[in-house]
């Protein structure tokens, strides 16, 4: 049914706990960005038709491909969590722009299960996700992430060096600038 995966707690992230599926949303989403920065190359990598649990990733350490994705999960969680965590104290709040992402995204879902054969979007998040997949739980993943963005982005656009100081700085150690 999905209950242990909606219900206890997989990780903790900072004073984030997260729930199996939310974990799920992480490492699957690793999965898929490694897929598919690295399409053409995959089979170099991995049997598809092994368990990742089943495929050793480092030869010295025992890793399995399973664990890789796993351990990148936990890596853009803390890292999502941890801006979330600094835009929450900031009060940086999702643009609209933002917001209309997850709309669309949330929308898009139906037109996907549909043409993956599943009836409902939250079956298709399952097929995607795992059992503990729920429609309200992929919507804080992705307003998580969208958060965690558009606060680099807003603060990275708030900073601002004039010529002389970016000089300066450079003066005092060349190697950093």
């Amino acid at each position: 049914t999905g209950f242990f995966a909606k219900h206890t707690t997989a990780a903790t992230v900072g004073e984030h706990k997260l729930t199996p599926a939310m974990v799920d949303y992480f490492s699957t989403d690793a999965y898929s960005s490694f897929a598919t920065n690295y399409s053409s190359y995959l089979s170099l990598f991995f049997d598809k038709n092994t368990a990742l649990s089943e495929q050793t990733y480092n030869e010295e350490t025992g890793e399995t491909w399973a664990d890789y994705f796993l351990s990148s999960a936990e890596e853009s969680a803390k890292s999502v969590y941890a801006v979330c965590q600094e835009a929450e104290k900031n009060g940086y709040e999702l643009d609209q722009d933002s917001q209309d992402q997850i709309d669309s995204i949330t929308s898009n879902l139906s037109l996907y299960a549909s043409a993956y054969g599943y009836s409902k979007p939250v079956d298709y998040l399952k097929a995607m996700y795992g059992k503990g997949a729920t429609l309200e739980g992929y919507q804080n993943y992705l307003r998580a992430n969208l958060t965690a963005s558009g606060y680099q982005d807003s603060y990275k656009d708030s900073l601002t060096f004039s010529a002389d100081e970016v000089s300066a700085k450079d003066s005092e150690d060349s190697k950093v600038y």
